[in-house]
Protein backbone atom coordinates (compact mmCIF):
# COMPACT_ATOMS: atom_id res chain seq x y z
CA UNK A 1 0.00 0.00 0.00
CA UNK A 2 1.37 3.40 -1.00
CA UNK A 3 0.63 4.99 2.39
CA UNK A 4 2.43 2.41 4.53
CA UNK A 5 5.45 4.68 5.02
CA UNK A 6 3.34 7.52 6.39
CA UNK A 7 1.39 5.23 8.74
CA UNK A 8 4.56 3.49 9.91
CA UNK A 9 6.23 6.83 10.59
CA UNK A 10 3.21 7.98 12.55
CA UNK A 11 3.01 4.85 14.69
CA UNK A 12 6.73 4.81 15.32
CA UNK A 13 6.27 8.29 16.74
CA UNK A 14 3.27 7.21 18.80
CA UNK A 15 5.20 4.41 20.50
CA UNK A 16 7.68 6.97 21.82
CA UNK A 17 4.92 9.46 22.58
CA UNK A 18 3.03 6.85 24.59
CA UNK A 19 6.12 6.22 26.69
CA UNK A 20 6.50 9.98 27.19
CA UNK A 21 2.87 10.26 28.38
CA UNK A 22 3.46 7.41 30.82
CA UNK A 23 6.53 9.11 32.24
CA UNK A 24 4.90 12.54 32.42
CA UNK A 25 1.91 11.22 34.36
CA UNK A 26 4.20 9.24 36.65
CA UNK A 27 6.99 11.77 37.25
CA UNK A 28 5.10 15.07 37.43
CA UNK A 29 2.42 16.08 39.94
CA UNK A 30 -1.03 15.87 38.35
CA UNK A 31 -1.44 19.65 38.11
CA UNK A 32 1.99 19.97 36.45
CA UNK A 33 1.05 17.18 34.03
CA UNK A 34 -2.07 19.20 33.21
CA UNK A 35 0.08 22.23 32.39
CA UNK A 36 2.25 20.05 30.16
CA UNK A 37 -0.79 18.84 28.20
CA UNK A 38 -2.02 22.43 27.82
CA UNK A 39 1.36 23.43 26.33
CA UNK A 40 1.38 20.30 24.16
CA UNK A 41 -2.09 21.22 22.89
CA UNK A 42 -0.99 24.72 21.96
CA UNK A 43 2.08 23.44 20.09
CA UNK A 44 0.05 20.88 18.12
CA UNK A 45 -2.70 23.40 17.33
CA UNK A 46 -0.77 26.58 16.48
CA UNK A 47 1.85 24.82 14.33
CA UNK A 48 -0.13 25.48 11.15
CA UNK A 49 -0.28 29.28 11.55
CA UNK A 50 3.23 30.27 10.30
CA UNK A 51 2.88 31.39 6.70
CA UNK A 52 -0.85 32.02 7.08
CA UNK A 53 -1.62 29.32 4.53
CA UNK A 54 1.42 29.49 2.25
CA UNK A 55 2.76 26.01 3.26
CA UNK A 56 -0.62 24.39 2.59
CA UNK A 57 -1.02 26.23 -0.70
CA UNK A 58 2.19 24.66 -1.92
CA UNK A 59 0.56 21.22 -2.09
CA UNK A 60 -1.79 22.31 -4.84
CA UNK A 61 0.41 24.90 -6.56
CA UNK A 62 3.63 22.88 -6.76
CA UNK A 63 1.65 19.70 -7.47
CA UNK A 64 0.12 21.31 -10.54
CA UNK A 65 3.52 22.69 -11.62
CA UNK A 66 5.03 19.21 -11.42
CA UNK A 67 2.10 17.70 -13.31
CA UNK A 68 2.40 20.32 -16.04
CA UNK A 69 6.18 20.03 -16.29
CA UNK A 70 6.62 23.68 -15.22
CA UNK A 71 9.60 23.34 -12.88
CA UNK A 72 11.37 26.67 -13.28
CA UNK A 73 9.65 28.57 -10.47
CA UNK A 74 9.35 25.74 -7.91
CA UNK A 75 12.63 26.33 -6.11
CA UNK A 76 12.08 30.06 -5.68
CA UNK A 77 8.48 29.49 -4.56
CA UNK A 78 9.54 27.00 -1.89
CA UNK A 79 12.30 29.07 -0.32
CA UNK A 80 10.30 32.31 -0.44
CA UNK A 81 7.48 30.49 1.31
CA UNK A 82 9.86 29.36 4.05
CA UNK A 83 11.21 32.88 4.54
CA UNK A 84 7.79 34.51 4.78
CA UNK A 85 6.49 31.72 7.01
CA UNK A 86 9.34 32.13 9.48
CA UNK A 87 8.76 35.90 9.71
CA UNK A 88 4.98 35.67 10.10
CA UNK A 89 5.24 32.77 12.56
CA UNK A 90 7.64 34.66 14.79
CA UNK A 91 5.38 37.72 14.78
CA UNK A 92 2.25 35.72 15.59
CA UNK A 93 3.80 33.75 18.43
CA UNK A 94 5.50 36.85 19.90
CA UNK A 95 2.06 38.43 20.05
CA UNK A 96 0.73 35.33 21.78
CA UNK A 97 3.54 35.43 24.34
CA UNK A 98 2.79 39.07 25.11
CA UNK A 99 -0.91 38.31 25.61
CA UNK A 100 0.02 35.44 27.93
CA UNK A 101 2.06 37.78 30.12
CA UNK A 102 -0.78 40.30 30.17
CA UNK A 103 -3.15 37.54 31.33
CA UNK A 104 -0.83 36.68 34.20
CA UNK A 105 0.65 33.42 32.94
CA UNK A 106 4.05 32.50 34.40
CA UNK A 107 6.62 34.17 32.06
CA UNK A 108 8.97 31.18 31.92
CA UNK A 109 6.10 28.79 31.11
CA UNK A 110 4.74 31.21 28.48
CA UNK A 111 8.16 31.70 26.86
CA UNK A 112 9.00 28.00 26.62
CA UNK A 113 5.55 27.18 25.29
CA UNK A 114 5.91 29.94 22.68
CA UNK A 115 9.31 28.69 21.51
CA UNK A 116 7.97 25.13 21.34
CA UNK A 117 5.09 26.34 19.15
CA UNK A 118 7.53 28.22 16.89
CA UNK A 119 9.93 25.34 16.40
CA UNK A 120 7.13 22.85 15.71
CA UNK A 121 5.45 25.33 13.36
CA UNK A 122 8.62 25.90 11.39
CA UNK A 123 9.09 22.14 11.11
CA UNK A 124 5.60 21.89 9.64
CA UNK A 125 6.45 24.51 7.01
CA UNK A 126 9.50 22.58 5.83
CA UNK A 127 7.70 19.23 5.77
CA UNK A 128 4.88 20.77 3.72
CA UNK A 129 7.53 21.76 1.18
CA UNK A 130 8.62 18.14 1.05
CA UNK A 131 5.02 16.94 0.60
CA UNK A 132 4.57 19.36 -2.29
CA UNK A 133 7.62 17.76 -3.95
CA UNK A 134 5.88 14.37 -3.58
CA UNK A 135 8.12 13.24 -0.74
CA UNK A 136 5.23 12.50 1.62
CA UNK A 137 6.91 9.57 3.36
CA UNK A 138 10.00 11.62 4.13
CA UNK A 139 7.87 14.53 5.31
CA UNK A 140 5.86 12.25 7.61
CA UNK A 141 9.09 10.91 9.07
CA UNK A 142 10.39 14.36 9.97
CA UNK A 143 7.06 15.74 11.18
CA UNK A 144 6.02 12.71 13.22
CA UNK A 145 8.86 10.32 13.89
CA UNK A 146 12.15 12.19 14.07
CA UNK A 147 10.95 14.70 16.69
CA UNK A 148 9.90 11.81 18.89
CA UNK A 149 13.17 10.00 18.27
CA UNK A 150 15.02 13.06 19.54
CA UNK A 151 12.64 13.14 22.52
CA UNK A 152 13.64 9.55 23.20
CA UNK A 153 17.20 10.74 23.75
CA UNK A 154 16.32 13.99 25.60
CA UNK A 155 12.99 14.21 27.43
CA UNK A 156 12.61 10.52 28.23
CA UNK A 157 16.05 10.03 29.86
CA UNK A 158 15.45 13.21 31.85
CA UNK A 159 12.13 11.95 33.21
CA UNK A 160 13.62 8.53 34.01
CA UNK A 161 16.89 9.64 35.60
CA UNK A 162 15.90 12.87 37.33
CA UNK A 163 14.59 12.33 40.86
CA UNK A 164 12.56 15.57 40.83
CA UNK A 165 11.92 16.58 37.20
CA UNK A 166 10.87 20.15 36.48
CA UNK A 167 8.21 21.15 33.97
CA UNK A 168 10.35 24.01 32.62
CA UNK A 169 13.26 21.68 31.80
CA UNK A 170 10.89 19.20 30.14
CA UNK A 171 9.44 21.93 27.92
CA UNK A 172 12.97 23.09 27.00
CA UNK A 173 13.90 19.54 25.98
CA UNK A 174 10.82 19.37 23.75
CA UNK A 175 12.05 22.54 22.04
CA UNK A 176 15.45 20.90 21.50
CA UNK A 177 13.85 17.82 19.94
CA UNK A 178 11.70 19.85 17.53
CA UNK A 179 14.62 22.12 16.60
CA UNK A 180 16.92 19.21 15.79
CA UNK A 181 14.24 17.70 13.60
CA UNK A 182 13.84 21.05 11.84
CA UNK A 183 17.56 21.21 11.05
CA UNK A 184 17.54 17.76 9.44
CA UNK A 185 14.32 18.48 7.54
CA UNK A 186 15.89 21.63 6.10
CA UNK A 187 18.85 19.55 4.99
CA UNK A 188 16.55 17.07 3.25
CA UNK A 189 14.67 19.87 1.52
CA UNK A 190 17.92 21.43 0.28
CA UNK A 191 18.99 18.04 -1.07
CA UNK A 192 15.74 17.61 -3.03
CA UNK A 193 15.70 21.13 -4.44
CA UNK A 194 19.35 21.76 -5.29
CA UNK A 195 18.99 20.34 -8.82
CA UNK A 196 15.80 22.17 -9.63
CA UNK A 197 16.27 25.07 -12.06
CA UNK A 198 16.58 28.44 -10.35
CA UNK A 199 14.99 31.60 -11.72
CA UNK A 200 16.16 35.06 -10.83
CA UNK A 201 12.67 36.54 -10.78
CA UNK A 202 10.51 36.81 -7.68
CA UNK A 203 8.01 34.10 -6.85
CA UNK A 204 4.33 35.00 -7.11
CA UNK A 205 2.94 33.79 -3.80
CA UNK A 206 -0.52 35.32 -4.04
CA UNK A 207 -1.96 32.26 -5.76
CA UNK A 208 -0.22 30.01 -3.23
CA UNK A 209 -1.77 31.96 -0.37
CA UNK A 210 -5.21 31.90 -1.97
CA UNK A 211 -4.97 28.12 -2.35
CA UNK A 212 -3.76 27.53 1.17
CA UNK A 213 -5.16 29.93 3.72
CA UNK A 214 -8.52 28.16 3.96
CA UNK A 215 -6.69 24.88 4.47
CA UNK A 216 -4.49 26.40 7.16
CA UNK A 217 -7.43 27.86 9.06
CA UNK A 218 -9.31 24.57 8.82
CA UNK A 219 -6.22 22.69 10.00
CA UNK A 220 -5.95 25.00 13.00
CA UNK A 221 -9.61 24.55 13.91
CA UNK A 222 -9.47 20.80 13.36
CA UNK A 223 -6.50 20.50 15.73
CA UNK A 224 -8.27 22.71 18.26
CA UNK A 225 -11.23 20.32 18.33
CA UNK A 226 -9.00 17.73 20.03
CA UNK A 227 -7.72 20.18 22.64
CA UNK A 228 -10.81 22.19 23.53
CA UNK A 229 -11.74 19.58 26.18
CA UNK A 230 -8.32 19.99 27.84
CA UNK A 231 -8.54 23.78 27.83
CA UNK A 232 -12.14 23.80 29.11
CA UNK A 233 -11.25 21.27 31.81
CA UNK A 234 -8.38 23.52 32.91
CA UNK A 235 -10.64 26.56 33.18
CA UNK A 236 -13.74 24.87 34.66
CA UNK A 237 -12.44 21.89 36.64
CA UNK A 238 -8.75 22.50 37.30
CA UNK A 239 -5.35 21.39 36.01
CA UNK A 240 -5.52 17.94 37.64
CA UNK A 241 -8.70 17.15 35.69
CA UNK A 242 -7.04 18.51 32.57
CA UNK A 243 -4.28 15.93 33.08
CA UNK A 244 -6.87 13.12 33.08
CA UNK A 245 -8.66 14.19 29.90
CA UNK A 246 -5.31 15.10 28.32
CA UNK A 247 -4.06 11.57 28.97
CA UNK A 248 -7.24 10.11 27.45
CA UNK A 249 -6.79 12.38 24.45
CA UNK A 250 -3.22 11.21 23.94
CA UNK A 251 -4.37 7.60 24.02
CA UNK A 252 -7.12 8.14 21.47
CA UNK A 253 -4.54 9.64 19.11
CA UNK A 254 -3.34 6.08 18.47
CA UNK A 255 -6.58 5.58 16.54
CA UNK A 256 -6.85 9.07 15.06
CA UNK A 257 -3.29 8.68 13.77
CA UNK A 258 -4.45 6.34 11.02
CA UNK A 259 -6.65 8.87 9.29
CA UNK A 260 -4.27 11.73 10.19
CA UNK A 261 -1.32 10.04 8.48
CA UNK A 262 -3.43 9.16 5.45
CA UNK A 263 -4.71 12.73 5.19
CA UNK A 264 -1.12 13.95 5.34
CA UNK A 265 -0.12 11.71 2.42
CA UNK A 266 -3.16 11.48 0.17
CA UNK A 267 -3.37 15.17 -0.76
CA UNK A 268 -1.09 15.03 -3.83
CA UNK A 269 -3.15 12.11 -5.20
CA UNK A 270 -6.37 14.07 -4.66
CA UNK A 271 -4.94 17.10 -6.49
CA UNK A 272 -3.83 14.95 -9.43
CA UNK A 273 -7.19 13.15 -9.68
CA UNK A 274 -9.11 16.42 -9.41
CA UNK A 275 -6.97 17.95 -12.18
CA UNK A 276 -7.93 14.99 -14.36
CA UNK A 277 -11.58 15.32 -13.27
CA UNK A 278 -11.41 11.71 -12.09
CA UNK A 279 -13.98 11.76 -9.30
CA UNK A 280 -14.32 7.97 -9.36
CA UNK A 281 -10.66 7.64 -8.34
CA UNK A 282 -11.19 10.15 -5.53
CA UNK A 283 -14.27 8.26 -4.33
CA UNK A 284 -12.57 4.86 -4.42
CA UNK A 285 -9.49 6.12 -2.60
CA UNK A 286 -11.63 7.85 0.01
CA UNK A 287 -13.73 4.74 0.60
CA UNK A 288 -10.69 2.53 1.08
CA UNK A 289 -9.24 4.95 3.61
CA UNK A 290 -12.60 5.28 5.42
CA UNK A 291 -12.99 1.50 5.62
CA UNK A 292 -9.50 0.95 7.00
CA UNK A 293 -9.68 3.83 9.49
CA UNK A 294 -13.18 2.94 10.73
CA UNK A 295 -12.30 -0.73 11.19
CA UNK A 296 -9.28 0.32 13.25
CA UNK A 297 -11.48 2.54 15.42
CA UNK A 298 -14.09 -0.18 16.02
CA UNK A 299 -11.30 -2.59 17.00
CA UNK A 300 -9.94 0.01 19.44
CA UNK A 301 -13.38 0.54 20.99
CA UNK A 302 -13.90 -3.20 21.51
CA UNK A 303 -10.40 -3.69 22.91
CA UNK A 304 -10.72 -0.73 25.26
CA UNK A 305 -14.12 -1.92 26.51
CA UNK A 306 -12.79 -5.34 27.49
CA UNK A 307 -9.28 -4.56 28.70
CA UNK A 308 -8.85 -0.79 28.92
CA UNK A 309 -9.91 -0.32 32.53
CA UNK A 310 -7.38 -2.64 34.12
CA UNK A 311 -4.65 -1.70 31.62
CA UNK A 312 -5.01 2.02 32.37
CA UNK A 313 -5.04 1.39 36.13
CA UNK A 314 -1.89 -0.71 35.76
CA UNK A 315 -0.04 1.79 33.59
CA UNK A 316 -1.09 5.12 35.10
CA UNK A 317 -2.10 4.35 38.67
CA UNK A 318 -5.12 5.22 40.79
CA UNK A 319 -4.93 8.96 40.09
CA UNK A 320 -5.85 8.27 36.46
CA UNK A 321 -8.67 5.73 36.89
CA UNK A 322 -11.11 8.20 35.33
CA UNK A 323 -9.20 7.98 32.03
CA UNK A 324 -11.00 4.77 30.97
CA UNK A 325 -14.61 6.05 30.73
CA UNK A 326 -13.40 9.32 29.20
CA UNK A 327 -11.39 7.34 26.64
CA UNK A 328 -14.47 5.30 25.66
CA UNK A 329 -16.44 8.47 24.95
CA UNK A 330 -13.60 10.00 22.94
CA UNK A 331 -13.17 6.81 20.91
CA UNK A 332 -16.83 6.91 19.95
CA UNK A 333 -16.22 10.45 18.74
CA UNK A 334 -13.23 9.24 16.72
CA UNK A 335 -15.51 6.80 14.91
CA UNK A 336 -17.45 9.81 13.69
CA UNK A 337 -14.19 11.24 12.36
CA UNK A 338 -13.10 8.11 10.50
CA UNK A 339 -16.34 7.18 8.69
CA UNK A 340 -15.66 9.80 6.04
CA UNK A 341 -11.97 9.00 5.62
CA UNK A 342 -10.30 11.97 3.90
CA UNK A 343 -13.62 13.68 3.04
CA UNK A 344 -12.42 16.99 4.48
CA UNK A 345 -9.22 16.91 2.41
CA UNK A 346 -11.24 16.15 -0.73
CA UNK A 347 -13.43 19.19 -0.07
CA UNK A 348 -10.47 21.45 0.73
CA UNK A 349 -8.51 20.48 -2.36
CA UNK A 350 -11.40 20.59 -4.85
CA UNK A 351 -12.66 24.17 -4.51
CA UNK A 352 -14.93 23.47 -1.55
CA UNK A 353 -12.55 24.66 1.15
CA UNK A 354 -14.83 27.46 2.32
CA UNK A 355 -17.58 25.07 3.40
CA UNK A 356 -15.03 23.11 5.44
CA UNK A 357 -13.82 26.24 7.21
CA UNK A 358 -17.33 27.48 7.92
CA UNK A 359 -18.26 24.05 9.23
CA UNK A 360 -15.18 23.93 11.44
CA UNK A 361 -15.87 27.38 12.87
CA UNK A 362 -19.41 26.30 13.74
CA UNK A 363 -18.21 22.97 15.12
CA UNK A 364 -15.44 24.47 17.28
CA UNK A 365 -17.85 27.05 18.69
CA UNK A 366 -20.47 24.38 19.34
CA UNK A 367 -17.97 22.07 21.01
CA UNK A 368 -16.62 24.85 23.24
CA UNK A 369 -20.09 25.97 24.31
CA UNK A 370 -21.27 22.39 24.89
CA UNK A 371 -18.12 21.57 26.86
CA UNK A 372 -18.66 24.55 29.17
CA UNK A 373 -22.37 23.80 29.58
CA UNK A 374 -21.70 20.11 30.29
CA UNK A 375 -18.70 20.73 32.57
CA UNK A 376 -20.89 20.44 35.71
CA UNK A 377 -21.24 16.76 34.72
CA UNK A 378 -17.46 16.42 34.94
CA UNK A 379 -15.03 15.05 32.39
CA UNK A 380 -17.60 12.74 30.78
CA UNK A 381 -19.73 15.76 29.94
CA UNK A 382 -16.78 17.59 28.39
CA UNK A 383 -15.71 14.50 26.44
CA UNK A 384 -19.26 14.04 25.15
CA UNK A 385 -19.11 17.55 23.67
CA UNK A 386 -16.14 16.53 21.53
CA UNK A 387 -17.76 13.25 20.44
CA UNK A 388 -20.96 15.02 19.37
CA UNK A 389 -18.99 17.68 17.50
CA UNK A 390 -17.07 15.10 15.46
CA UNK A 391 -20.18 13.17 14.44
CA UNK A 392 -22.03 16.32 13.40
CA UNK A 393 -19.14 17.79 11.42
CA UNK A 394 -18.10 14.73 9.43
CA UNK A 395 -21.67 13.65 8.74
CA UNK A 396 -22.31 17.08 7.27
CA UNK A 397 -19.15 16.91 5.12
CA UNK A 398 -20.11 13.49 3.73
CA UNK A 399 -23.60 14.75 2.90
CA UNK A 400 -22.31 17.96 1.29
CA UNK A 401 -19.71 16.25 -0.92
CA UNK A 402 -22.28 13.74 -2.12
CA UNK A 403 -24.74 16.51 -2.93
CA UNK A 404 -22.38 18.80 -4.87
CA UNK A 405 -20.12 16.25 -6.60
CA UNK A 406 -22.11 12.98 -6.40
CA UNK A 407 -19.20 11.44 -4.51
CA UNK A 408 -20.13 9.31 -1.50
CA UNK A 409 -17.24 8.50 0.84
CA UNK A 410 -18.24 5.95 3.46
CA UNK A 411 -16.51 2.87 4.99
CA UNK A 412 -16.99 0.48 2.07
CA UNK A 413 -15.19 -0.10 -1.20
CA UNK A 414 -15.98 -1.61 -4.56
CA UNK A 415 -13.78 -1.52 -7.64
Amino acid sequence: MQYVAAISARYGALAIQFLLVLLVTDALPQDEAGKYFVAFGLATTLYCLPGLGLPDGLIKTVGLQLSNGSRFSIKTTLWRTISYSFISGAALLATGFYLGIVLGIDPQYALLTTIWCLSFGFLFVVTQCLVSLRRAGLAAFFFYTSTNIFSFFTSIPYLILKADPQLSVLLALNVVAASLSLVFALGALWRHTRRLPHTSGSAELRSVLQAGWFIAVSRFLQSALFWIPVWVATLCLGEAEAAVIGTAGRLVVAVAAVVAALRFSVRPAIVAAAAANDWRAIENTGRKIALFASASTVAAIVGTWFSGQWAIALLFGSDYEAVWPVLMVLLFGSLGETIGGPVDEVLKLTSHGKIVVFGLVATAATEAVLAVLLSPLGLLGIASAQAAAFWLMYSFQIFYLNRVERVLILPFYRS
